[in-house]
């Protein structure tokens, strides 16, 4: 009864700590888990079963992949992980009573030790297969302790080979094997002549398996000591939880929810604003919400780079998409992939498929087509969009999607914005989306001369002016520079309300009734600039 009673608080703080994680990963941190499992791509092939033993740590990479792909859905993406934690936790408690540490302390330590692992995946690049390296290590200890005599000779050849095995299977796990050996020497004060000879030959295979790694597995040393890869403790990131929730719904197609968020929020992030401008856009309301956010953020002015964030570049295929660019859609998700663990994203494949859909290349979009009907989430997905079982939904999108493709000559320096935006409304002077986001782009850098230039070639060129006051506010302060005379100023201001709104503005410049007018803006811009 005693010894009954004597475990119910280390049972009970395991169940509390178990509960918190859960909670905290399934309500206030679960995108970042959504966005881990974009970034990687498992399937049932026996090609990509067969690659995990290219590199060391297969087992715990295999594993770690596999349940990496739990993180697409809600509660089970974090009972995964929290399973994973507390399993591990497990493993550390059973292996510290080996050590012959009490109960209630050999509890505190695998609780410290899963704490510090869960802090790890505050960090959305970190990957679960460093988790179960870890675990895998800790389980090679406990094995290896059960079965090791230590008043033997052999252990100095079971040693070596339980270490290359482990290294072989979980990758930097060895080391904690290794540490757990000397822990076990130190705690029991064995006295095993032999064990000095047995750590050092399993030390020296070790670092011959690191060798080989490295050379023949081209990776870094540092990152042969550490494969798979090892975590770094970071604070939890809500700011980056909350453009992941943006990016979360938008990839859903849950735009009620980006606009009641941003609307909502009195500095939303950029990435968020992003997102809402991208819904506007598509609704064709992006001029009249362009300056309800500021600083505003369009996407168009990204540059990418060796420091862009991932998620940017994860972005940009969206971007692309939306107005209609095709070409660029798919070298961004190609990008997008490069920068993705082991060059895998589930979340760009299904970009390349849908784009060399609308392109009609037939080949190529059943070739991812085929590979994301090998997964676990994407396989509904994969046979909604093939060609031969295409759904009437995703046929109607794509079909939509071919009138805005760019029809212009693609051959070009660098992927400047403007010209492409340009290209797309010449293509299809109908690809509203592309208009607005080539004219907002213009006035977001109060580049009023290029804005002019544009209107006039794709709107009133094509006797088709996009009367958004936005826009026609903007006209005002170009006809006044030219000091155009009063037939232009009718033929461009077809918005009454935007003329008088005008003289006033010229009489009162400081009247609080203007704070969200482009004249506001620019004047701003202009005194920012000198």
């Amino acid at each position: 009864m005693k010894a009954c009673e004597s475990r119910w608080p280390g049972v009970t703080l395991l169940l509390l700590w178990t509960a918190a994680c859960f909670v905290f990963f399934q309500w206030f941190y679960r995108y970042h888990l959504f966005f881990n499992e974009q970034n990687h791509l498992f399937t049932f092939t026996t090609s990509q079963l067969l690659g995990y033993f290219d590199k060391p740590a297969w087992l715990a990479c295999l594993a770690g992949d596999f349940l990496t792909q739990f993180f697409y859905y809600a509660y089970a993406g974090p009972a995964v992980l929290t399973l994973a934690l507390i399993g591990t936790a497990l493993l550390a408690r059973a292996a510290a009573r080996r050590l012959g540490l009490a109960p209630s302390v050999s509890t505190m330590l695998a609780l410290v030790l899963a704490t510090v692992e869960a802090v790890t995946f505050f960090d959305a690049g970190h990957e679960l297969s460093s988790l179960v390296a870890l675990a895998l290590g800790i389980a090679a200890f406990i094995a290896t302790s059960m079965v090791w005599n230590h008043n033997h000779w052999w252990p100095a050849i079971f040693y070596p080979i339980a270490a290359g095995a482990t290294y072989w299977m979980a990758g930097y796990g060895v080391w904690v094997l290794m540490a757990l050996w000397v822990a076990d020497v130190i705690c029991h004060k064995h006295k095993n002549r032999y064990y000095l000879m047995a750590w050092m030959l399993a030390l020296a295979v070790t670092a011959f398996e690191v060798w080989v790694a490295a050379e023949k597995c081209y990776l870094r040393l540092d990152d042969a000591l550490a494969w798979p890869s090892v975590g770094r403790l970071s604070k939890p990131d809500f700011d980056l939880e909350a453009d992941l929730e943006a990016d979360n719904n938008y990839y859903f197609g849950r735009y009620d929810r980006i606009v009641a968020t941003v609307q909502s929020t009195e500095h939303p992030t950029p990435l968020q604003t992003l997102f809402y401008n991208m819904v506007m856009a598509r609704q064709g309301r992006l001029p009249d919400v362009l300056l309800s956010t500021q600083p505003t953020e369009l996407g168009t002015l990204y540059t990418v780079g060796p420091t862009t964030p991932k998620l940017i570049i994860n972005t940009m295929p969206e971007l692309y998409w939306t107005v209609g660019d095709m070409m660029y859609a798919e070298r961004a998700a190609l990008l997008a992939s490069t920068f993705s663990p082991h060059n895998h994203n589930a979340r760009m494949l299904k970009r390349m498929a849908e784009v060399n859909l609308v392109t009609a290349d037939t080949l190529a979009a059943c070739k991812y087509l085929n590979i994301l009907s090998n997964t676990l989430a994407y396989r509904r997905w994969a046979v909604a969009h093939h060609p031969a079982t295409m759904t009437p939904a995703v046929r109607e999108e794509i079909e939509a999607k071919r009138t805005m493709v760019n029809k212009q000559d693609t051959l070009r320096i660098g992927d400047h914005a403007r010209t492409i935006l340009r290209e797309l409304v010449r293509s299809n002077p109908d690809n509203i989306v592309a208009l607005d986001y080539l004219l907002c782009t213009d006035l977001q850098i109060a580049d009023l001369p290029s804005f002019k230039a544009d209107y006039d070639a794709l709107c009133m060129a094509n006797g088709k002016p996009r009367l958004k006051p936005l826009y026609q506010q903007a006209l005002c302060i170009c006809l006044a520079v030219e000091q155009a005379d009063l037939d232009t100023w009718q033929r461009y201001i077809k918005l009454t309300e935007v003329r008088h709104a005008w003289k006033n503005y010229n009489d009162n410049p400081a009247n609080p009734m203007f704070a969200g007018s482009y004249w506001r803006y620019y004047d701003a811009a202009m005194k920012q600039s000198q």
